[in-house]
């Protein structure tokens, strides 16, 4: 608990319980084993005031249960390849709920795993609402690729062939860096773009004091092209 002890409020556990094919064992088993330990981690952390994140790769589908059990809470628990239907029923069911609840579009943003966004797309579109999609780029070298490596090209040509009305990014890291992502976006796809940048990277001169974005840009800005 030093990290927590130190300021840090979400803890991040990486423990593969899975096989793209299933849980490695029986459930109750993984729960008989690794639930005690699990659950004292938890509520220390949880009696800090923190969160607690569970990284499971594989088919988990039979495991949420467990995991809810032991008091995690969040997942990151899924790969590409393996099986993501409780995701897209999840993404189906929020979109059926806002375009019942009158919705004239909606947006799916701030996504980083680009095969999650196109399952929320999917689930999106079968509402017959025009669909929004961003990505956030703040990763690698240049810092103008999503989490898991996509460059904007690949992102707006995936977005486009999924159907999606509106391509774009969001969040990421600062005004001045959505200028040259937009640019790369518009040289692959004609489709409107969107682009919704924060208001900077938050710069922390104490840690006394809350975080604030930097003096020059004081505003989040937003522009379709």
């Amino acid at each position: 608990m030093a990290m927590m002890d130190a300021g840090v409020m979400i803890l991040h556990q990486s423990d593969d319980f899975a096989f793209k094919s299933g849980p490695m064992m029986n459930p109750k088993m993984i729960d008989r084993l690794f639930g005690p330990s699990y659950k004292r981690i938890i509520r220390a952390v949880h009696d800090r005031g923190g969160k607690f994140i569970l990284h499971s790769c594989g088919d988990n589908t039979l495991l949420i249960d467990t995991f809810i059990k032991w008091r995690a809470d969040g997942l990151h628990a899924y790969e590409n390849t393996s099986n993501i239907d409780i995701y897209k029923e999840a993404f189906t069911e929020q979109a059926e709920a806002i375009a019942a609840a009158g919705a004239d579009a909606i947006a799916v943003e701030t996504m980083m795993d680009i095969t999650e966004a196109l399952a929320a797309i999917a689930a999106a579109k079968k509402t017959g609402l025009p669909v929004v999609a961003t990505m956030v780029f703040d990763s690698g070298r240049d810092k103008d690729r999503t989490m898991m490596g996509n460059p904007p090209e690949e992102v707006a040509e995936k977005f486009a062939a999924a159907g999606v009305d509106v391509i774009g990014s969001n969040c990421g890291k600062g005004i001045e860096r959505f200028i040259p992502i937009c640019k790369r976006m518009r040289a692959v796809t004609d489709r409107p773009l969107w682009m919704k940048a924060n208001a900077g990277e938050c710069r922390n001169e104490s840690k006394a004091k809350p975080c604030k974005p930097s003096p020059r840009i004081s505003l989040p800005l937003l522009f379709l092209i």
